[in-house]
């Protein structure tokens, strides 16, 4: 008596998954993705990292020290001759400093994931590349601007709480303060996103911080060396820096040769879509 061979064992088709005692079901990874649920894992990575408070806890700090160390020198030295001063630019100078460490921040946020290998794990699980690096631009442009604006209101309000001493406090209701203010927290999160564009598009930490860098500091410098041998046409090009932009936005002066606050707004939004951008196509022309 022959016995006839065993069957051939049959394995799930591509795409489907074997479940015992049910018909292999398909599994479609991608259509189970949804933008809120990325902002959702988005907003995980981002609270979870250490670097986020310590960025938190340096930009107010360092604001808000710079902030009460101008007010009181003003205050000190102030001989009552009815000049003026600008009461969010002055004040708010510490944010010069401070955005390195929101700038660091948008780097790691992506660059972290490279260096760790992480960053395959999150294209498995999120195919569509540019929703992640959308998802990971709203997290984090929304959380430095809260960070900014709190940083900027509380230095504002202490400040001016010092030099209402000498009468030259300013009030939020001032025409063009509340402006300023929320100029300020848009700084703040331009810097973020910019860092994030860079470390998208290097994919190297060392490498993004460096180049961030060299715009935040380093251009302006160059530019500033550069104001004899250069037309004075040139020297425009000095505002149009992140910094530039930045002082434009916080500065009340309406006669200043500065750009307009319109034209910085749209000056720091050109470079989130700049660096933004090309971090995009890199990410989607490239392996992990």
């Amino acid at each position: 008596m022959t016995t006839g061979a065993p069957p051939p064992a049959t394995t799930p088709a591509a795409g489907l998954v074997a479940v015992p005692g049910r018909p292999p079901a398909p599994f479609h990874a991608a259509a189970r993705v949804t933008f809120p649920r990325l902002l959702h894992c988005e907003w995980t990575k981002l609270i979870t990292l250490r670097s986020t408070v310590w960025t938190a806890l340096t930009t107010v700090v360092v604001t808000l020290g710079f902030g009460l160390l101008v007010a009181a020198v003003t205050v000190d030295t102030w001989e009552g001759d009815g000049g003026t001063t600008e009461p969010v630019l002055n004040t708010h100078v510490g944010l010069y400093v401070a955005q390195v460490a929101v700038g660091v921040l948008g780097v790691l946020f992506i660059s972290g994931e490279y260096s760790t290998g992480m960053i395959r794990t999150s294209l498995v699980l999120a195919p569509r590349r540019l929703w992640m690096l959308s998802a990971k631009a709203a997290v984090l442009g929304a959380v430095t601007f809260a960070l900014g604006l709190v940083t900027s209101l509380l230095t504002f309000l202490v400040c001016q709480e010092i030099l209402d001493d000498v009468g030259i406090g300013a009030s939020l209701t001032d025409p063009g303060v509340a402006r300023a203010v929320f100029g300020a927290a848009f700084f703040v999160m331009s810097v973020a996103l910019l860092g994030l564009g860079l470390g998208t598009l290097l994919r190297s930490t060392g490498g993004a911080i460096a180049t961030l860098l060299g715009l935040l500091f380093v251009a302006p410098v160059v530019l500033a060396f550069l104001r004899e041998p250069l037309p004075d046409g040139w020297m425009a090009l000095a505002s149009l820096t992140p910094d530039g932009a930045a002082a434009s936005l916080m500065l009340l002066d309406a006669e200043s040769d500065l750009l307009s606050p319109l034209a910085a707004f749209l000056d720091l939004l050109a470079w989130n879509v700049l660096a933004l951008g090309t971090g995009a196509l890199a990410l989607v022309q490239r392996d992990a």
